[in-house]
């Protein structure tokens, strides 16, 4: 469940939004207003000029309502682009005088201009034609779909590689598995090239011998102390294992350069441990490996060509009851 602080934060973001929505809405509206108002000023004062020129005789009278204009200031826009559309200007008989516009102009001119409706409210116009908006959906959705060959080319899989300082374990037999270290790897490298180095500087690598197998299965103390998790132990010649950067790399082992590890691993891991029973119900006691590190020498691929180092290992070392709170 997220913190109520973030609760809060989510509440005051929409209540933000919706302010903001209210005050550009409102800002619209008395645009319009204003607009509207502007627009009855205008045509009171043209029908006045209209009234004035009729009674002195200076031609005939101007009988179209002027109701639909806007403004005193789109007289100028509309003087400037008559000018711009010498067109309009061949069908007058005679030179107007600059208060003068013929009503047939004006209405072709504002009609191309603006978009009027009696409807209430803000009303954002595009010149979309609802006919045509099928077709137009039609054609983007068809745009947006990639093509044929290429839908195909992306549907075909292809074979990973196997890259060759990656090492691609082999699937043990059940007594040679380990989390951490694989025995068998497909593309381990020849290690010939790098047998002098190997010899000369790593020579105390491979001085182990292997210890005698101890059967401990019932991991009896001298004191009778009884384990709570069952473990195994074996010794492994791994030939790649996880670094402490749980990262994998090879590791030197073949049958002249040997590294063998004792491993200890849990038998049940993550299962309750024995005499969960007797634990407070509150706490869950399972069993988890342990692991520590050790120097073991690898086989690095640097810049194409072999080298050897050392690198620290997880090595499994005991298994262990915890317990986890309910």
């Amino acid at each position: 469940m997220p913190p109520m602080w973030y609760q809060l934060i989510k509440i005051l973001v929409l209540l933000f939004a919706l302010f903001t929505t209210i005050v550009c809405i409102n800002s619209e509206i008395s645009k319009r207003r204003e607009a509207e108002a502007a627009a009855a000023a205008a045509a009171a004062e043209l029908a006045a000029m209209a009234a004035a020129g009729a009674a002195g005789g200076g031609g005939p009278p101007n009988s179209t309502d002027m109701s639909d204009f806007m403004s005193d200031n789109l007289l100028d826009i509309l003087r400037n682009m008559a000018k711009e559309h010498p067109d309009i200007q061949e069908g007058r008989d005679h030179q107007l005088r600059p208060e003068e516009l013929p009503a047939t102009d004006l209405d072709v001119l504002i009609t191309e201009i603006f978009k009027v409706t009696d409807d209430a409210g803000v009303h954002i116009f595009d010149g979309t034609n609802p006919t045509t908006v099928p077709e137009q959906q039609d054609q983007a959705q068809r745009t947006r779909q990639p093509p044929e060959n290429l839908m195909h080319h992306m549907k075909t899989t292809t074979p990973p590689v196997i890259k060759r300082d990656i090492p691609q374990c082999v699937e043990d037999q059940a007594n040679h598995k380990s989390k951490s270290f694989c025995t068998q790897v497909e593309n381990y490298p020849d290690l010939s090239l790098i047998k002098g180095k190997l010899s000369q500087n790593f020579s105390n690598f491979f001085s182990d011998p292997e210890p005698v197998p101890v059967d401990i299965s019932s991991r009896l103390g001298p004191n009778d102390e009884v384990f709570l998790c069952r473990s195994r132990r074996r010794y492994l010649y791994p030939k790649s294992g996880l670094k402490s950067d749980n990262t994998w790399q090879f590791i030197v082992n073949n049958d002249e350069f040997k590294q063998g590890i004792l491993i200890e691993e849990c038998e049940n891991e993550e299962m309750p441990c024995d005499y969960s029973l007797s634990f407070p119900q509150r706490y869950k006691p399972i069993c988890k490996q342990h692991y520590v590190l050790r120097m073991l020498a690898s086989i690095r691929n640097t810049s194409g060509e072999l080298d050897v180092g050392q690198e620290s290992f997880k090595i499994p070392s005991c298994c262990k009851c915890v317990l986890k709170v309910l």
